[in-house]
């Protein structure tokens, strides 16, 4: 048997530091700039013979954009 197990899974993260205010203000220093630090991520886990491999939306992204 080539595939052993295969899973889908996902995640969703919301991280607010002490510096969000900063963060979050326009070049001028005044009012919201609108950045919120959001990370997600959804992909594909397969464990196989050979060994271990994931399929990552969020590293498909980073190699795109």
């Amino acid at each position: 048997d080539l595939l052993y197990r295969m899973w889908l899974y996902g995640g969703l993260e919301f991280t607010a530091t002490a510096s969000l205010d900063e963060l979050q203000e326009d070049p001028t220093g005044r009012g919201v700039g609108g950045t919120i630090p959001l990370s997600f991520d959804l992909g594909v886990k397969f464990d196989t013979f050979i060994g271990n491999f994931t399929l990552s939306l969020s590293y498909m992204l980073d190699l795109v954009f």
